[in-house]
């Protein structure tokens, strides 16, 4: 029996990746820690490093840029995977669709650009059986080219403390805990205002995260809204210490990110290993990953976001959160990963 050759796989990103950090670079130096076993090679590509010693590159989130990456990768002789890190509204949806296809539509439209990287790529890795579904419907993607490939979460330090995160930042008491970007489609005004109509006792909102919008108004208005009510809701900024975030996570009452969709979010994921309750927008790669576990809402109203963060406040669900979060350990993530890398890898040899 001949001796398996060693596989070398390039992880790429967004670019620049430092202006666009988030869930695709995360997800990308998950991958690294993994997927990388004694016969494949995983590593984030040096976008200076002139000589490529590679079998296959792996790009991680798409871009407008992505299958200009692509058609270059297929010129050196890599094999190409992609996970497109791409779900949108019903209502965007049947919109692309519809445009794509009309007759004149520009080549160069962004979601044409989307369409090429999808069907170029030798295979693509979305995380969710809903992602697929909708790749095929606006983008004509063949399901037969795709292989889902589930997000995936640490597992949980046994040592952290549930209070240290509270005494490094000075909150006091029972906190409603989101880790999120603040942005839009995260829906960080919806969760405010939901909040502050949950009344709940003797709790703050603690928002952890960054800006990611470009939209003046929309950080005014959260802004605003902290400081009218800055004994009820604050903004810690962006933990990098994954220790501190863990013990956010212990300390919390629960974990709300109402977003207006995801797949499925990964600080819902992280919020689960350590026994959180979680509150979540209604969309389809939500359902697929977490069943019946988390408290629903309908992320386009106050009303049900409050009624949803007053349910969970009362209902404690942390053993089964914790027993769901053991499907999504990297460490099985990785092995599907490495094992998909040594199919394709074969496939071309």
């Amino acid at each position: 029996m001949r001796e398996r050759r060693q596989v070398e796989v390039l992880i790429v990103t967004r670019w620049p990746w430092f202006l666009l950090y988030g869930g695709c670079e995360i997800q990308a130096a998950k991958y690294v820690a993994h997927a990388t076993a004694p016969d494949v090679n995983v590593r984030l590509a040096d976008e200076y490093q002139l000589e490529i010693d590679a079998d296959i590159i792996h790009f991680v989130g798409t871009s407008q840029s992505t299958i200009e990456a692509l058609r270059m990768a297929r010129a050196r002789g890599l094999s190409t995977v992609l996970s497109p890190v791409y779900y949108t509204t019903p209502h965007k949806e049947l919109f692309l669709a519809g445009l794509l296809r009309m007759p004149y539509v520009s080549r160069f439209f962004a979601a044409a650009l989307y369409q090429r990287a999808f069907c170029s790529a030798d295979l693509l890795l979305p995380n969710s059986r809903a992602e697929v579904r909708q790749l095929q419907r606006i983008f004509g993607v063949q399901p037969d080219r795709t292989v889902v490939l589930h997000n995936g979460v640490d597992e949980p330090d046994p040592d952290v403390k549930s209070d240290a995160f509270a005494r490094t930042f000075g909150v006091e008491g029972s906190y409603v805990l989101c880790v999120s970007m603040i942005d839009p489609r995260k829906n960080t005004i919806g969760l405010i205002r939901g909040f502050l109509e949950a009344g709940l006792p003797q709790t703050q909102l603690v928002l952890v995260g960054g800006w990611r919008t470009g939209n003046s108004d929309y950080h005014a208005q959260v802004e605003a809204l902290c400081r009218r009510n800055s004994d009820k809701v604050r903004i810690v900024g962006f933990v990098s210490d994954r220790k501190l975030l863990a013990s956010a996570y212990k300390g919390a009452c629960m974990h709300a990110l109402p977003s207006f969709f995801e797949t499925p979010g990964l600080s819902s994921l992280e919020a689960l290993t350590y026994g959180c309750n979680i509150v979540v927008g209604d969309c389809e790669p939500v359902r697929e990953y977490f069943g019946d576990l988390p408290f629903y809402c309908n992320a386009s109203s106050a009303q049900s976001i409050a009624a949803a963060l007053f349910a969970s406040f009362s209902q404690h669900r942390g053993a089964a959160a914790a027993a769901l979060s053991r499907r999504f350990y990297w460490s099985t993530i990785g092995d599907e990963l490495a094992n998909l890398y040594r199919r394709l890898a074969e496939s071309r040899s």
